[in-house]
């Protein structure tokens, strides 16, 4: 597997587990800088494109109301629908030219998704222009861009669209890295596997990567299967834009699904999202919980499982 081949040859091999753990962040200093975190996406996002698992699961009655009633919002802050005609959308990426790139999560195997890209010409607040870039990417969930370049994270590989804005009609992908767990090997264990990856470009001019688990709850065997795996998963990887240097950031984490880099101080902020899965199994459908971690340094390790 290349996977494990290339960690096992990566400076930066997993370590046995620590005794001790980075805390998840949840009070004092921490919470106001996670309402720094917070205000700022909140504030450099001007549009609604509805996101998530179609879980059905929503406050009472929300599903009478707009989407736009459905989000609770801070005092001061508008929104409104931008975009409605694309599917299945989970990240975005904000071009230089204005153009917004949307990543998307499919979870049925065999289905093909490309990554949107969407303009407001005219400035009326609706999405007047879409392209669809395709590449037969199964899940191209996580994007960047940086400096002219669009980064798509899609499973096991990484691809990227150099001078993408300028080429939206006829997109040239290239293949930067295409040793990460496979959908079939997240899945081999429980088929509930997380093969959907998210990705930031770090202010040291290299790609981030969340890597996650390949199981869904912590339950029976299922304990076992990260902890004594020489393939690696739960983490958070970091490599040269040309896919060279692989190393592990952050261990201990169990599925980022975001992530930002603090414009001062550097450090990597991101969530960790805990267990929704069984549904009607109260034992383990919030353990464990949700989190919001802040990584100071290479090497940390964040405590799971």
């Amino acid at each position: 597997m290349a996977w494990r081949q290339n960690m096992n040859a990566a400076d930066g091999l997993r370590k046995p587990r620590p005794d001790t753990f980075v805390e998840s962040m949840e009070g004092g200093v921490a919470m106001s800088e996670k309402q720094w975190s917070a205000g700022t996406v909140l504030g450099a996002v001007a549009l609604l494109i509805v996101t998530g698992c179609d879980d059905g699961i929503g406050p009472a009655g929300s599903a009478n109301l707009a989407v736009e009633d459905q989000i609770q919002l801070p005092d001061g802050f508008h929104i409104s629908l931008w975009a409605d005609n694309i599917v299945r959308p989970r990240s975005l990426a904000l071009g230089d030219a204005g153009t917004v790139f949307v990543g998307n999560y499919f979870f049925t195997q065999g289905v093909t998704s490309p990554v949107y890209a969407l303009r407001d010409t005219d400035g009326d607040g609706d999405a007047d222009q879409v392209w669809a870039l395709s590449n037969e990417m199964g899940t191209p969930n996580g994007i960047e861009y940086h400096d002219g370049t669009l980064y798509v994270v899609d499973e096991h590989r990484i691809l990227r669209i150099d001078d993408v804005e300028n080429n939206l009609a006829n997109p040239t992908f290239v293949t930067v890295y295409d040793g990460l767990p496979s959908r079939a090997e997240t899945d081999q264990a429980t088929d509930v596997g997380h093969w959907w990856r998210y990705s930031r470009y770090g202010p040291d001019d290299k790609l981030y990567v969340s890597v996650g688990t390949r199981w869904s709850f912590l339950v029976g065997e299922h304990t076992a299967n990260d902890l004594d795996d020489p393939a690696v998963y739960s983490m958070i990887v970091r490599m040269n834009p040309d896919g060279s240097s692989l190393e592990i950031f952050a261990d201990g984490v169990r599925n980022s699904m975001g992530m930002d880099f603090h414009p001062t101080t550097g450090d990597l902020w991101f969530t960790d999202n805990g267990a929704s899965w069984p549904f009607n199994d109260s034992r383990f459908y919030d353990i464990p919980p949700d989190e919001l971690n802040r990584a100071t340094a290479p090497g940390q390790h964040f405590g799971f499982p």
